[in-house]
């Protein structure tokens, strides 16, 4: 099969074939814990899901440093190759991969001795922590499947090979789902099932993305005499945006189920739980209607083509939102159905849930837009700008907002804090990227 001329083929028809396989490889994060937290809520009870919840930001961390090499090194192949600079792109992806290496060893072996303090960290009580230490202990005993299965997927889309990458999601959230079935409701394992299926539906997704550098396909090479940490920085640099935004992400449910707890109890990190799934499936698909682009821009960039950059820009652009608009009519008509998906409510649940999905769904037409914006500016080696970007949306305004404006305003602002911040960051992002050479 004839292989895509990211500098050549019509942008309309590239971006299609990234669509599909691309929305499907950054399902990849909610898949897996969406999975976990219906079998946990539905399977097992309130108690562990909360439990649950609470490490949700031990997923974001190794997704998230897994990704600042996939899509770091990914973006920085891209352009090299772009440039006819293969030895470039290839000692960019034998660092990456060597990084990974040992940051899954540091990762699995600090986890582990430091897990119960981790556990009470994250907000564990003593209904919580038996349930927080079964699932956190083989999480990070599986650290090294989370780092690599995202870290893969990053180079493989910049290699040309999103069907690949597609089809390791699928594979790898299919069985995962499946064994969650068998691990908690066939053979009552409870969290320890849930984290078990999880880590093995990550270890086949990392085995069949790894199969691409086995391919006629795969122009990328790894080799120890490739390795340069002279390159580090750089791959961070250009990853760090992405980094960022999942630890932002982590650092975000962390502080917000903490003041939570203070101020609306259990209930209210059950129905904050319901919230923060159901945005991962929608920031998961408007990082892959942007990342479908990425590759081509940052192809382009290299080569130096500024009008194939604005179209694949303003193509990327518009779908994002049109799926932004479409999710934002959902949520506000069908309610019930999100809350229903991963718990069983009761009265009070379903009365918090309704005004609770009402408030925070709003910040997704601006989430798209600054989702767009960190993509597009990481493509163009804007880092700085980028970077801007993440850390507005993610760690600054959610975290000061959740933490000032209940203690001036009537306790339901809380779930305003996520349209607040991601309309604030929108103008800086409109901003930036009019700064831009290529807009």
């Amino acid at each position: 099969m004839k292989q895509m001329d990211l500098s050549k083929d019509n942008i309309n028809n590239l971006y299609r074939k990234y669509l599909v396989p691309s929305i499907c490889a950054t399902m990849v994060t909610s898949v897996y814990v969406i999975a976990d937290t219906v079998m946990v809520g539905h399977g097992i009870g309130p108690k562990a899901l909360v439990a649950l919840n609470l490490l949700l930001p031990l997923f974001s961390l190794l997704f998230g440093i897994g990704n600042m090499f996939g899509i770091g090194g990914g973006v920085l192949c891209s352009i090299a190759i772009g440039s006819d600079d293969k030895n470039k792109a290839d000692t960019i992806f034998s660092t990456s991969i060597i990084c990974v290496s040992f940051l899954s060893i540091l990762v699995t072996i600090l986890g582990n001795i430091y897990l119960k303090d981790i556990c009470y960290l994250a907000g564990a009580n003593s209904k919580t922590i038996d349930y927080a230490m079964e699932y956190g202990r083989i999480l990070f005993i599986g650290a090294g499947a989370f780092l690599f299965c995202s870290c893969l997927q990053g180079f493989i889309r910049n290699d040309k090979d999103p069907n690949r990458a597609m089809m390791a999601v699928l594979a790898g959230s299919g069985i995962n789902i499946i064994l969650d079935y068998i691990f908690i409701y066939n053979l009552h394992m409870e969290m320890r099932g849930a984290i078990l299926a999880t880590v093995i539906g990550n270890i086949v997704n990392a085995l069949i993305a790894f199969s691409h550098f086995l391919s006629k396909n795969n122009n990328l090479d790894f080799k120890l005499s490739y390795i340069d940490f002279f390159m580090l920085p750089k791959i961070i640099k250009t990853g760090l945006t992405t980094f960022l935004a999942e630890l932002s992400s982590g650092v975000t449910t962390f502080v917000f189920n903490i003041q939570i707890l203070s101020y609306l109890g259990n209930d209210g990190v059950v129905v904050y739980s319901v919230l923060t799934n159901s945005v991962i499936v929608c920031i998961s698909l408007f990082n892959g209607a942007t990342q479908a682009a990425q590759p081509i821009i940052a192809h382009n960039y290299g080569a130096g083509k500024k009008d194939r950059i604005k179209k694949s820009v303003k193509l990327s652009l518009t779908v994002t939102l049109i799926l932004a608009f479409l999710l934002l009519i959902y949520v506000n008509i069908f309610p019930d159905t999100l809350t229903e998906a991963f718990v069983k409510p009761n009265a009070e649940i379903y009365k918090l849930s309704r005004f609770a999905i009402h408030a925070y769904f709003l910040c997704l037409i601006p989430m798209a837009v600054n989702i767009f914006a960190t993509t597009y500016l990481q493509a163009t080696y804007r880092s700085g700008y980028s970077l801007t970007i993440a850390f507005l949306r993610g760690i600054l305004l959610n975290v000061l907002l959740i933490l000032i404006l209940p203690l001036f305003l009537p306790v339901w602002i809380i779930w305003f804090v996520a349209p607040i911040a991601e309309t604030i960051t929108m103008i800086a992002s409109v901003f930036l990227i009019k700064k831009s050479d290529f807009t």
